[in-house]
């Protein structure tokens, strides 16, 4: 497993989460 992809699914759950939380 490359680091580069676990911190891009990382990096994008978490402005998943942050997206919904700002449009709330």
């Amino acid at each position: 497993m490359l680091y580069s992809e676990y911190f891009t699914f990382l990096f994008a759950v978490v402005e998943f989460i942050a997206y919904r939380r700002y449009s709330l």
